[in-house]
């Protein structure tokens, strides 16, 4: 093989039922000349059999095998011994299209940019998709985009291609213990670090949503965790030395994954366990930053409007209604009562 011009890197953890189709929409690539790095994160599944199987076939497989210990530390390691020049990331339950690596490298290594972002597409049941980005996209392309809209674009990783000497000159890595925002935390750090960013308006990735948000074990400790991976953040050098715009987008986009954990879980059950989280969340971002400054943010008004909402507060506790997973809630002067949702068809 010539010069490896992108490392693609797949976290593996018990997806036999998706490995295939993963692995295939990367060794079909119409760019050939990349390295494909799969970590088995200790599966108990037949995802490590399948990667056997594919290595065995294709010599651009890298095989990484280790302990469980989370995408974090495996996505660490695959990037600490990648050698192209630029680095992509997919989850192994998701897959690129034909010509994503192609288009994406021509389109970074053209704009001599750190990372590039391109459009992709999310598949969240049985034959449902729905494209996203590319409103965005398009504004970044013009040059019409806000502050706010650039950090919407900078939650995941999977949707971008990297500079590796930019990603490893810069020190940055997945933060380890976490089990949600890691991608977000990723690029934050790119951005902190002064990436310079090109756009690219093309869907190059499919990704599985319904796989990734069953797990209803996520949505209850989702509140929890956002406020981990907060402090997190807000924590790094990199953060504290930005301005204090941006760390306010930073923060409402948090606010906003802790309103869709709130909404995601519609059991009842949680409703009194998640509010305390709300809490929680609510108390630790009005301890760093101004009630008077966080109201300028979106989010954080929902967020707020949804403790207010369940508890009742003046002027809900006359009328308020709460949309919940299954049904909606509505409260007259402390009287609740609740109306079935309708099924959709």
């Amino acid at each position: 093989m010539e010069k490896i011009k992108v490392s693609v890197i797949i976290p593996v953890y018990n997806t036999e039922n998706y490995l295939r189709a993963c692995l295939d929409s990367v060794v079909n690539q119409t760019l050939r000349d990349i390295e494909i790095i799969c970590v088995n994160d200790g599966s108990t599944d037949n995802s490590l059999s399948i990667l056997k199987e594919y290595a065995e076939k294709d010599s651009r497989i890298v095989l990484i095998n280790q302990k469980n210990a989370g995408v974090s530390v495996a996505r660490n390691n695959a990037i600490a011994v990648a050698k192209g020049e630029y680095l992509a990331f997919l989850d192994s339950d998701d897959w690129f299209e034909p010509d994503a690596m192609e288009a994406a490298y021509s389109k970074i290594s053209q704009d001599k940019t750190d990372v590039v972002v391109f459009a992709q597409k999310s598949y969240d049941a049985p034959e449902t998709w729905y494209e996203v980005s590319h409103k965005l996209l398009e504004k970044c392309i013009l040059g019409t985009n806000s502050l706010d809209e650039f950090i919407s674009l900078n939650i995941v990783v999977w949707d971008k291609m990297f500079r590796t000497e930019f990603i490893k000159g810069s020190n940055i890595a997945f933060p380890a213990g976490l089990t949600l925002g890691e991608d977000g935390i990723f690029c934050y750090q790119a951005i902190f670090a002064g990436a310079k960013y090109s756009y690219l308006n093309k869907c190059l990735i499919n990704h599985n949503d319904s796989v990734e948000n069953s797990a209803t074990s996520k949505c209850v400790n989702g509140i929890q965790v956002a406020l981990k991976a907060l402090k997190h953040v807000y924590n790094l050098k990199g953060f504290q030395a930005q301005d204090q715009n941006l760390q306010l987008s930073i923060v409402d986009k948090f606010c906003g994954s802790v309103i869709f954990y709130w909404e995601k879980l519609g059991d009842e059950n949680y409703r009194a366990m998640l509010y305390k989280d709300m809490l929680k969340f609510r108390d630790f971002v009005e301890e760093i930053y101004p009630v008077s400054e966080l109201k300028s943010q979106l989010l954080y008004r929902r967020f707020i409007k949804r403790i207010k909402q369940y508890k009742g507060q003046f002027p809900y506790n006359l009328l308020s209604k709460t949309k919940f997973r299954t049904f909606k809630q509505f409260r007259v002067l402390g009287i609740e009562w609740k109306v079935p949702l309708k099924k959709q068809t």
